[in-house]
């Protein structure tokens, strides 16, 4: 004759079974998120080649390259890094890649990477945009229109081979176009406004202060 369960040691029974189970599914996700905190940051061959792209066609400043690296991060959701990390693995991959494999990858003429030169050369161009809106901001005190920032920027597009050129984001009376200077503003640091004019300050009390 078998021995009918207690009622009181099935409950503690399936109590059990629901902490081992919450337990099994708590391991299984911090597993999961120890292997893509493993993965992150280790760059593939087509994010490697565009940063050494973007690295040499800039002069080998790192900015570009940085904001590059900055925006692959946030779409692969990865723990975000400061810009000096982000400037010393720039450095890093260069400094391990072969002379004569960067200068296959910069040719315009034939890449060794088109995909990656296309993509490296949106962010050339559009960290040189916001150098020249700097310039034009320092040197004339003016700040370049949106109209002005997508004129130029398809001129600039235009001198490039047609088969790495970038996507043209059209002119300003295009919303999409708007939007895109909205977004490229953001990303270089860069504003649109009135320059401030300055206080008059009279000449006997800049000869006093002098």
């Amino acid at each position: 004759m078998s021995l009918r369960p207690v009622p009181p040691l099935l409950q503690r029974r399936t109590e059990l079974n629901e902490q081992l189970a919450s337990l099994t599914a708590a391991l299984q996700k911090e597993r999961a998120k120890h292997r893509k905190a493993a993965q992150a940051w280790k760059l593939s061959p087509r994010v490697t080649h565009t940063t050494l792209i973007i690295y040499s066609l800039s002069g080998y400043v790192a900015d570009p390259a940085v904001t590059f690296l900055a925006n692959c991060g946030r779409q692969r959701h990865w723990a975000p890094k400061e810009h000096g990390w982000l400037r010393r693995l720039v450095e890093d991959v260069f400094s391990q890649a072969d002379a004569d494999h960067i200068a296959t990858l910069v040719d315009l003429d034939n890449p060794a990477d088109v995909d990656a030169l296309r993509d490296a050369l949106s962010y050339v161009e559009q960290w040189r945009l916001a150098e020249w809106g700097k310039t034009l901001n320092n040197q004339q005190g003016v700040a370049p229109s949106t109209d002005a920032v997508l004129t130029r920027l398809f001129a600039n597009h235009q001198r490039l081979p047609e088969a790495v050129r970038p996507r043209d984001v059209g002119d300003v009376g295009k919303g999409s176009a708007r939007k895109w200077a909205q977004r490229w503003r953001r990303r270089w640091g860069a504003y649109y406004g009135s320059i401030g004019t300055r206080q008059e300050i009279p000449v006997d009390e800049m000869r006093a202060k002098a």
